[in-house]
Parts: structure tokens; C-alpha cells; sequence
């Protein structure tokens, strides 16, 4: 391999922007966006999405600051503490990886790498900077403020002699799509993440627990086993059949897999070497290799097997590879293994990974009006689940933009003399593609100094970036002068070196991945997406026996499994499913015995809980006047048909101005809380500041209840009167008043909980924990709590205190501690059990504290990103199924109590069931009851008239800590917590 290095690199001052490890940004994987749902109206359509959104109508645009300094954490009453680097413990390599990684090493205390062997094709240089490794004295520092002073890198090189530099050299990564930079510091010696090879970083085997045994009405795939899989099934409720987009799995004959520690003399330190040398040794046999353990399908003859071959960078030299006999495991508990083997499969078809889903670049469908390509895919996964193991297919697309990022450079010049932080703002934390390898990259920062004309060293000789792309990808770059896009990766915990790679990409031939703002609020575009990316059950029925065809046709992909002894049925799994009826609702003038999914007509007849209004404060520009007057009369009509008394008209200020400072100067002189009942602001246009702005005077130091509203949302001659009449039932909700209650057979009292966190998506912001609870049966009086954590902290260490102060508001309020508790907390994206140990213990103590013995207690942890789908099977159509329908057998997890729940009414595309899992039980709630709770509660969300994804609870959990940890960033006034204020 020929080694590179770089001449020189120009620094940024500031520090990057680290990589975002959630899904939701601008990297958007499109499974069918919505048209006309309407979410400031009542109508028909799906439920909304939690997506955070304006008060009324459009969704409010983030603006995300393009500098490079650490913002100023906030706090409720304590600081955010800003989280220490913790020190990365070493774990073992993943068990098996099927591709060799490549890999530059460094030799020990010297500044010359060392050359590894690596595969030409699809190469690129890629930056790794080296993390200097404190002094005495320094790493409680830099514990304290891993970012560095004044918001610079911390990330530095310490030479031979002991100065801090960084000397870059360039190594080539299969990755692809930039220039790849190594320091020479020497520190140590390191390996390419699997993810860089398109492989996925596997977990620990499974293996390390005894076999299972299968007992489901269906035929089991596996053999006999040791352990029983967990089985809590309901049985109320109309029986139906489904389809699933489940596929059994099996293995024949020998199912066993050989495990080999493995060995080298002389010794090898790159995994790369060791698995070349490996692969030379193997031959044809069937085998998979992580750098230390050896995985077979056939054993070895002897206990100790001995292999030799030649040393990969001295061929004269003998290598000895040393196998000793580990154990046998059964390939059904090598989860990871098997979905590892499965990325073999989608390879062998064809498929492109990017981002852990699997496209077919061959069937890009262009959107040349809009701009747009679509990329047609599959979300795989393999688990063992309580029918036995199945794998898991998922349709997805992904959005594809046609201009570049220079293209979108060359637009913003026009913006101005700070068109370059404008650039910025847009461009950092954007997903990007380099078509030329289909290789997929976040951008953290920009170079403005550094040009495709940089030289640096490519085979003893100094050769610029745009020579070689041209030899090395036969790409002309066309702009000499464009600045260049870094993408960091961060290191691995199990690597040798802790080091960041940084990826150097020229902007020309980079395409930014997802939607802009402007065209997700398009109707057009999203409706001609929609035509290609919403498919509705009989589309993904196609999908599914398209892929089964697929794999069973075409010989490489087939050989991969029967290599391994495993095969795959030829349909998608059916079974027994049962749907629960609605609950019984009350609204102001009529009542539902048992609720459908869609009752918006019935929540305009009346409200249960009116709260009458004197006087409010209504804000707008000039320029806005007449839409505020008119506003002003249909809300007074509006408020007269729910049963609302509006005793005055209000008083109206209008600004000369539409900036931030005009809208602020009018609520300082105008509002106080003892003269208005609440604000209503009409802003001319969409901005996160503004918006920000009025939420945090009104809420955090007013403790008035504040509604916003856009002027477009207004302007729709059509729509105006439902606008209103949901603005009017929204500050109903934030004066403390109710829309409709649920009737449950049950008299002790009872508290349902909704628990959320809301991220800061570039991690430099803390994290905010929302906790909303019912202060009585009928689901009409919430309490709203909020929590500080740290940047991007999940698992909340602080609940308890916030549990503890809900369970006080519902002793004041009902005059006892309820004697049922269920916790409903939102999952996101977590493994279910991380949850199990410490949230969920907080909140068990306290309720053993303050509640009379055998309370019963339920904790459960709901997720409705998923890829699970089911559909009811209507004579030789797949339909959505009805809202209510329960699965809670075959394919749920095998050692986890959990359940799925259609809760939601939709008439586009497929429904997506919301995926329960309980992971505490204290008095074991009866199954049926557990999947009742879940879906009727989903009936209470004020702000949608008809059935959620989730329990309302949770998604009043996710708007309160979205709206403060997003928006305002400070406590609000503690008079507002008992009203739904964040609506």
C-alpha cells in the first residue's frame, strides 16, 4: 500500500461539531410523509406526529449557530453539569466480522507508519487526529471541560520531544469520499470502525446463556431448548388473523457453531494482518474471523489445531496460526453472528448500506421537478423472539437531493457580507453522499482555508486532492478554489486508539440527504413522495415475497445461508391478533360509550371543563392589523359554540416592526398577570428566536400562558374557521380546562405518568426530562414537571425527585396517594432494559414510601420508531388493521414481557404499531388490563380529536421538554405547572 502524508492541513479555530448519534436530523429515511394532516385544525387524517411544532400550524425552525463555543447550560434550581470524558474501559472485539478492515498502524515511539496491506478499490484518505493523553494535573481539567478552552479542540499530538503538535500523514480507508489523515504522533496502533467497511460493529454474542425452549401455537423452527421463553397473553377482545413482516428462520441438520481462540507467532497487532493471514490459511473452508476469535461450521480434527502461512508484510518469514478449541455454541443464540450474515446476503443482492438500511442504486426514482431522488431499500434485523428466530424486513427510502453542497454555497453568496456563517449554519450537521463510492458522511465543519489545489504525500511524491480524484476515482474536480467539509469520526471504545478520524471531502461531490424545511411544508413535493414512499399494505406485501424471490434466486445470497445450515421460509409469518374496543368519552354536550379513533366532530360540540375568559393581550405587526381583527371575532363566535365566555374584547398592540426587539418591548410594557389571562402573539414569519423569545417571557418570568400563531396559518380562507376553533380549545387547555374526560370502570384512584427527554441533536446543549401525571381517574388535571440532565443524558438520575413532587400535586388534589401507578416512559430509539435498574427504581421507592401496601406498580417503556408491521388479512388482501389490535404473542422478544398496540386510525400508507415493554410488574397487572390502559389512554391527548401513537401522557411528556429544552432553556413559572401550558 503506499503511504501518504500531508504537507500541510489548515486548522479551524473552534472546536467541530461533534457527530449526532440520533436519527432525527436532516438524514431522513422516508416511510411516507403525511399530506394535509392539518396539525393546527381538526380533520381527518393519521394522528400527528411528534414532531415539535408551533402552537398552531407550522413547525418551528431550530436555528442552529454555526460557532464553535460551548453554550451556556441551563438549569431548574441546579446547573446542568457538563458531562466529564469518562475514561473508556477496553471490551473484547466483536465475535465475528466477515470483511477484512483496513487498517494503518503506527509504529511504538516513532513517527513512520507502517505500511498494511489493503485492497485498492473504493479507498480514500482519511484525517485521524490523535487525543493527547493528560499530564498529571491535566486530566481533572479537561474532565471538567473536555472541549478546551475558549471552544477549541482538546484533540492534539505530543511529539517525540514532547511538544503538543500534530504532524498529519494520510491513510486510505474503504470508506471512501475524502482525504484521510493519520498523525504521526505514534501513540499506539489502531483499526477502521466495522461501519467503515459497511459491516456493523456486532454485540456480544448471546451465547453465553443456556439453550431455549419454543412454546407458541405456532410450529417452532428450533430444537428443543433449555429455557422458556417469557409468555404473558391476554385473551379479551375480537380474535383476527394477520400477516406479519416477520420470516421464520431455521437451521437443518448440524446447527452448531465451533468457537476457536486464535494466536499468532509471531505476534501480529493489526487485525487487518491477522484476518488476511487468516483468509490465506482457510482456504474454502466455511469460517468467520474477528482478529481473536475463529468461528467454523466444521471442527478441527485436534483440540489445538496448528495453520502456517507467511508473514503479510515479510514473505519469508513463517507465521503460525495457533486455534484452540474453545466450545460448541448453538447458532441460534448467535444473534449478532446471523445478522451479520445477513448484511453478507443484502450484498451478494445487490444492496448499498447506508446508515444500517440496505438500497438498490439501480432503482433510483428521480423527482426532476423537486430535485429529488429516491432511494428504495430494506431495514433488516434478526432476533430470536418468543416463535423462534425470524428476520425482521422493513421497506424504507431514502431522499436524495441533486444539487451539491457547492451548489447550495454558490446560492447563499448572494446573502450578504455573513453569507459564510450562513453557509455554515446550513451545512454543519447535514448527512451527505459521494455517489462515486455511495458512501454516506455528517459534516462537523468546514475548512474555508483549505482547496482541492492542497498538496500532500501520495507515494513519495506530492500530489494535490484533485489529482487524486481524477487518478484515483477518474473525477475532473471542476472548482479548484471551494473550501473543503471535514467529517469526524470518533473512535470506538474497544479501539487500540482513541483517536478522531476526520474526513476531508470536496463539496462538489458531495448530495445532501432529507428534506429542507420549506420542502416539507410544500404540499406538491410532499404529495409527489408521498406517490413513491407511503406504500400501503398491499405495496409492502409485494415488497416482502419480492425479497424472499430475491435471496432464494439468486446463488451467491443463497450460498451464505447454506453454508451455515440456515434456511428462510418462502412467506411472511402469520397469526392470531385481538382488538379492544374504544373507551367510554364525555364532552360538553353528548357522551361516546365506546370511542372510534376519529371523534373531531364530537369535540366541537362542547368542552367539559371550560375556563371562562376576562381579558387578553393580543400582539401583531401593522402590517397584520385586519387578520388580528378578524381573528379577534371568529375566536369570541368559537369560543360561544365549545361553551367558553369571553367577557371582553382585547387589548391589541401593534408593533412597527417585526424583529425580536419589537415584539419583546411590547410584552414588557403591556403584560402583566394580573390584568391579562393570557398572550396571543401573531408573528408575520417562522423564527425559532422570536418564538423562543415570547415563550420565555410569558412562561418563565410573566407566569402568563402565551399562544403563537403564524399569519400564513390565517390566510387560508378555507381552513380559518377550524384554525380558530383549535386555537380556541388549545388556550383553554393552557388556562387549566379540559375538552372531553375518560370514563374507567374503576373508583380507587389511580395515576398514569408520561415520561420524555428531549436531546439537544448536536449535543451541546443539556438535555431536558418532561414528566407529566394525572392528578385523577378521568384524565382531565395533569401535573408537568421538568428536569435538567446532562448533554444527551437518557437515563435520568434526577427522577425521583420529580416523581416525588408529582405524587405531593395528586395527594392535594384527591387527598391520598393513588394505590395504581403506571409509568409510561418513551423509549426513543434505547434498549428497553436500560431502563430497568435505575429509572425505574426511583420511582418503585418512592411509591413504597408514600402509597399503602400492595400498590399496584407498572413500568413500561414504549417505542413506536420500529420496523415491525402487521396487517390484517381481509379475504386475499393485507389491510391496515383496526385501532385497538394487540399482539402480544410469536413475535415478541423471548426473554421480555412486551407487547405491540395499533392504536392510531390511518386511511394513507401503513399504520405503525407503538411496541410496550414492561419491565417492572409489582402486583402483576393482568395482561388484558395492561393493553387496555395503553390504547384507551391514547383516546387523552388534547391536541389531536382522535386516538395517538402513544399515551397521551407521554406525548404531553415529549411537548413539555421539547418546549423548554428547545425554546425557552429555563424553568417555568411553578403557577403554570398544573395546566398544559406547552400545547
Amino acid at each position: 500500500m503506499e503511504q501518504v502524508s500531508i504537507s500541510s492541513i489548515p486548522q479551524r479555530q473552534g472546536r467541530p461539531v461533534g457527530i449526532r448519534e440520533d436519527d432525527e436530523s436532516d438524514d431522513e429515511e422516508v416511510t411516507g410523509p403525511s399530506i394535509g394532516r392539518g396539525r393546527g385544525t381538526f380533520g381527518r387524517g393519521s394522528a400527528p406526529k411528534s414532531k415539535p411544532m408551533g402552537d398552531v400550524g407550522e413547525p418551528i425552525k431550530k436555528v442552529v449557530s454555526p460557532t464553535s463555543g460551548v453554550a451556556k447550560p441551563f438549569h431548574f434550581g441546579m446547573r446542568a453539569a457538563t458531562p466529564a470524558a469518562p475514561a473508556r474501559p477496553p471490551r473484547p472485539p466483536p465475535p465475528a466480522v466477515v470483511e477484512d478492515e483496513p487498517v494503518v498502524l503506527l509504529k511504538e515511539e516513532s513517527s513512520e507508519p507502517i505500511e498494511a496491506v489493503i485492497p485498492p478499490e473504493d479507498l480514500e484518505p482519511v484525517v485521524v487526529v490523535a487525543q493527547q493523553a493528560p499530564g498529571e494535573g491535566q486530566q481533572e481539567q479537561e474532565q471538567a471541560n473536555p472541549i478546551g478552552d475558549e471552544g477549541e479542540s482538546s484533540h492534539s499530538v505530543v511529539s517525540s520531544h514532547g511538544d503538543s503538535q500534530t504532524t498529519p500523514t494520510v491513510s486510505k480507508s474503504k470508506r471512501g469520499g475524502g482525504a484521510v489523515v493519520t498523525s504521526s504522533s505514534g501513540r499506539g496502533r489502531g483499526k477502521m470502525a466495522p461501519e467503515e467497511v459497511g459491516i456493523e460493529a456486532p454485540k456480544a454474542p448471546l451465547g453465553q446463556q443456556p439453550a431455549a425452549a419454543v412454546r407458541t401455537e405456532e410450529a417452532p423452527t428450533l430444537a428443543p431448548q433449555a429455557r422458556a421463553p417469557m409468555v404473558r397473553r391476554g385473551a379479551k377482545g375480537e380474535e383476527i388473523t394477520v400477516a406479519t413482516n416477520y420470516i421464520r428462520l431455521r437451521f437443518i441438520g448440524n446447527c452448531t457453531i465451533h468457537e476457536y481462540h486464535v494466536d499468532f507467532d509471531p505476534p501480529l497487532d493489526s487485525t487487518t494482518m491477522k484476518k488476511r493471514s487468516v483468509r490465506a490459511v482457510m482456504g474454502d473452508r466455511t469460517y468467520t474471523f474477528d482478529g481473536t476469535m475463529l468461528f467454523t461450521a466444521v471442527k478441527f480434527d485436534d483440540h489445538v489445531t496448528e495453520l502456517k502461512g507467511f508473514h503479510p508484510n515479510s514473505p519469508d518469514t513463517e507465521l503460525k496460526i495457533i486455534a484452540v478449541y474453545v466450545k460448541e455454541r448453538p447458532a441460534y443464540t448467535m444473534i449478532q453472528f446471523i445478522n451479520i450474515m445477513f448484511k453478507g446476503v443484502m450484498k451478494a443482492l445487490g444492496r448499498v448500506m447506508l446508515r444500517r438500511n440496505y438500497y438498490d442504486v439501480k432503482g433510483v426514482k428521480s423527482l426532476p421537478q423537486h430535485k429529488l431522488d429516491i432511494w428504495p431499500g430494506y431495514c433488516i434485523a434478526v432476533d430470536e423472539q418468543e416463535g423462534g428466530l425470524m428476520l425482521c424486513l422493513d421497506a424504507s427510502h431514502r431522499v436524495l437531493r441533486q444539487e451539491t453542497i457547492y451548489q447550495q454555497m454558490c446560492a447563499m453568496r448572494t446573502l450578504g457580507p455573513d453569507w459564510k456563517a450562513k453557509f455554515a449554519e446550513f451545512a454543519v450537521g447535514k448527512i451527505v453522499l459521494t455517489r462515486f463510492n455511495n458512501a454516506s458522511y455528517k459534516i462537523d465543519d468546514i475548512w474555508w482555508h483549505a482547496s482541492p489545489k492542497d498538496e500532500f504525500l501520495r507515494k513519495d511524491q506530492m500530489v494535490t486532492y484533485a489529482e487524486y480524484y481524477k487518478e484515483h476515482h477518474g473525477l475532473q474536480i471542476q472548482y479548484p478554489d471551494q473550501p473543503m467539509l471535514v467529517s469526524r469520526i470518533k473512535p470506538r471504545r474497544g479501539d487500540a486508539i482513541q483517536e478522531d478520524k476526520l474526513v476531508v471531502l470536496v463539496p462538489e461531490l458531495c448530495f445532501v440527504t432529507g428534506l429542507t424545511e420549506d420542502q416539507r411544508s410544500n404540499f406538491t413535493v410532499m404529495k409527489d413522495l408521498g406517490e413513491h414512499t407511503r406504500l400501503n399494505p398491499g405495496q409492502r406485501r409485494i415488497a416482502l415475497e419480492k425479497f424472499i424471490k430475491e435471496v432464494n434466486g439468486t446463488p451467491e445470497a443463497k450460498a451464505i445461508l447454506t453454508k451455515w445450515n440456515l434456511e428462510m421460509e418462502n412467506i411472511p409469518l402469520t397469526m392470531k391478533a385481538r382488538i379492544h374496543a374504544g373507551p367510554a368519552l364525555n364532552f360538553g354536550k353528548k357522551q361516546l360509550a365506546a370511542a372510534g379513533a376519529d371523534f373531531s366532530r364530537d369535540a366541537l360540540s362542547g368542552v367539559v371543563q371550560p375556563v371562562h375568559v376576562n381579558k387578553y393581550l393580543l400582539i401583531c405587526t401593522q402590517r397584520d392589523s385586519d387578520k388580528a381583527r378578524r381573528f379577534v371575532d371568529q375566536y369570541r363566535k368559537a369560543c360561544m359554540q365549545l361553551g367558553i365566555q369571553v367577557a371582553s374584547a382585547p387589548e391589541v398592540v401593534a408593533t412597527k416592526g417585526h424583529q425580536i426587539s419589537d415584539f419583546r418591548q411590547a410584552i414588557k410594557s403591556n403584560l402583566t398577570r394580573d390584568k391579562y389571562h393570557f398572550l396571543f402573539v401573531l408573528m408575520p414569519q417562522q423564527r425559532e428566536d422570536v418564538y423562543g423569545m415570547i415563550k420565555k417571557l410569558s412562561l418563565c418570568e410573566l407566569e402568563v400562558p402565551s399562544q403563537c400563531c403564524l399569519t400564513k396559518t390565517l390566510s387560508n380562507d378555507k381552513k380559518f374557521n377550524s384554525v380558530v376553533q383549535k386555537i380556541a380549545l388549545q388556550i383553554n387547555c393552557k388556562l387549566g380546562g379540559s375538552l372531553w374526560s375518560l370514563s374507567l370502570p374503576f373508583k380507587n384512584p389511580m395515576m398514569f405518568v408520561g415520561i420524555d427527554v428531549a436531546h439537544d441533536p448536536l449535543k451541546k446543549d443539556a438535555s431536558v426530562l418532561g414528566l407529566v401525571a394525572t392528578l385523577n381517574n378521568e384524565c382531565t388535571r395533569y401535573v408537568s414537571i421538568c428536569r435538567v440532565l446532562k448533554v444527551h443524558q437518557e437515563v435520568a438520575d434526577n427522577l425521583r425527585s420529580a416523581f416525588e413532587e408529582a405524587m405531593e400535586a395528586f395527594n392535594v388534589e384527591q387527598g391520598c396517594y393513588p394505590v395504581r401507578v403506571i409509568v409510561w416512559r418513551d423509549g426513543g430509539l434505547a434498549d428497553p432494559k436500560t431502563f430497568n435498574q435505575h429509572e425505574s427504581k426511583q420511582v418503585l421507592d418512592v411509591v413504597k414510601e408514600k402509597c399503602v401496601p400492595n400498590t399496584s406498580f407498572s413500568y413500561v417503556v414504549v417505542q413506536k420508531r420500529i420496523p415491525q408491521r402487521f396487517f390484517q388479512i381481509t379475504g386475499r388482501n393485507w389491510e391496515n388493521p383496526h385501532p385497538g389490535t394487540v399482539i402480544d404473542h410469536t413475535v415478541t422478544r423471548f426473554d421480555s414481557y412486551d407487547f405491540y398496540i395499533v392504536s392510531q386510525l390511518v386511511r394513507q400508507g401503513t399504520v405503525t404499531p407503538t411496541h410496550y415493554t414492561v419491565i417492572e410488574d409489582v402486583g402483576e397487572t393482568k395482561p388484558d388490563l395492561s393493553q387496555k390502559f395503553a390504547y384507551v389512554s391514547s383516546f387523552m391527548y388534547y391536541n389531536w380529536p382522535g386516538t395517538v401513537r402513544v399515551p397521551a401522557m407521554t406525548q404531553y411528556a415529549h411537548k413539555l421538554a421539547s418546549l423548554v429544552g428547545g425554546s425557552i432553556r429555563a424553568a417555568p413559572g411553578t403557577s403554570l405547572r398544573e395546566s398544559l401550558y406547552y400545547l
